[in-house]
């Protein structure tokens, strides 16, 4: 009998080194093959300087390079890329929708959704695509009413599993998330069929519903059901280390979190873990002044789409609560997120507790949380920020009966 464990693990050690090595293998050759795709339509561009085809096909490996590996690097590259195009009057619909795409990822929506409209009028082929991403822009300005009018024409066109998604959206922001989590589950039949990616990001939305209403032992579970799909988006991982932060599982996040991953926004979870952990090593360092290089870099190029980071940035890791407060209003006016909002309020707080606050950055709070109010947003957090903002003698007495969830909060802006 133990000769045969023995034998058992041998076998299971060697089958692990062999799939090992084939996994490191496999992504090699994945690499070359990139890398050759890549110089291939380098080589293109060289030898056709003045046709726009080759560059527009060159600008889609960017965007979809940079999608894969969320690398804000390759957004950058297409948009470079793209302004070299020769324009001629009307610009190709190819050209309008990669440019459509960028401006959405640089959180250009007004110029993004300009673009889209010309090819959901005009291209035919890439109009389901173009009315999905006029959805997302539409929920990110928090403008659900023409969100939900492009639902029901997605819908319309018997595309069930991505009105399903963009319903469930929606009705996550507007008070039913449990009519959000009942879509998402209607569709979860269609998961394998769809592919890895598309089980990844159904389960990562469900995760998240969970995570906004409390629930976390359904938002572990979906947490870990994206995850297993192998493929780690930028959506699932920032919102991992959101909920796992929140927890206070600041090492588990350095665990599952990539030193040398690209984007700002998992580089500053990184540091938010880091300094959790209670130790300014050389490394926190290091990110910090990473992320100043990068945020002043994209506000520079007109990419807004870290700012709601930067807010963060500025108000957990530099104790900049005015500079925090500025860039979350900014945010806050195109990106109507709660991710946005949480940022928007503590830094409200931070400043009424050194009696910092001013009287029209008082008036422009109202506006918000009466709008989010109005929109009936399910986010406990939230509502207990709301909560300790308005109280006068920040005592927060209707929270402390629940510490479990909001302990490290209350120690934070509740006077005790």
């Amino acid at each position: 009998m133990m000769r045969f464990f023995v034998i058992l693990i041998f076998a299971y050690t060697h089958w692990a080194w062999a799939t090992e090595n084939l996994t490191i293998e496999k992504q090699i050759q994945e690499k070359q093959a990139q890398e050759k795709q890549l110089q291939a339509l380098q080589v293109e561009v060289v030898k056709h300087p003045g046709a726009s085809q080759p560059k527009i096909q060159l600008a889609q490996y960017y965007i979809q390079r940079g999608r894969q590996q969320q690398n804000p690097a390759y957004f950058a590259n297409a948009r470079a890329l793209l302004r070299k195009i020769r324009q001629k009057s009307p610009a190709s619909l190819a050209l309008l929708m990669l440019r459509g795409q960028l401006l959405h990822y640089a959180h250009q929506f007004d110029s993004a959704l300009k673009d889209l409209d010309i090819v959901i009028a005009k291209d035919k082929g890439n109009k389901a695509q173009a009315e999905i991403l006029k959805s997302v822009i539409y929920r990110h300005q928090g403008k659900y009413e023409q969100a939900y009018k492009i639902c029901a024409k997605i819908l319309e066109s018997s595309n069930v599993v991505f009105s399903s998604l963009c319903y469930a959206n929606l009705y996550s922001r507007t008070g039913q998330s449990k009519r959000a989590y009942r879509e998402l589950e209607s569709v979860q039949a269609n998961a394998l069929l769809m592919g890895k990616a598309f089980e990844r990001l159904l389960n990562a939305e469900m995760a998240v519903i969970h995570y906004r209403q409390h629930y976390f032992q359904g938002a572990e579970q979906a947490f870990n059901k994206a995850l297993k799909t192998g493929g780690k988006s930028l959506y699932l991982l920032t919102w991992y280390a959101d909920y796992l932060l929140d927890r206070g599982k600041a090492q588990q996040v350095l665990q599952q979190l990539a030193f040398d991953h690209a984007h700002p926004r998992i580089q500053l979870r990184r540091a938010l873990a880091l300094a959790k952990t209670g130790k300014t090593t050389a490394q926190l360092k290091s990110l910090k002044q990473m992320l100043r290089e990068r945020f002043a870099q994209a506000f520079a190029a007109k990419d807004f789409s870290l700012l709601t980071a930067e807010a963060r940035f500025l108000l957990e890791l530099e104790q900049q609560a005015g500079a925090a407060l500025s860039r979350a209003q900014t945010a806050w006016k195109n990106f109507k997120e709660p991710e946005t909002a949480r940022i928007y309020l503590q830094a409200l707080l931070e400043l009424k507790i050194q009696n910092q606050l001013e009287a029209d950055a008082q008036s422009a709070a109202e506006t918000m949380i009466s709008w989010i109010k109005q929109q009936r947003w399910e986010d406990p957090i939230l509502n207990f920020l709301i909560h300790a903002y308005r109280d006068k003698d920040n005592s927060c007495n209707v929270y402390t009966t629940s510490p479990k969830n909001f302990s490290y909060l209350i120690a934070k802006f509740c006077q005790k």
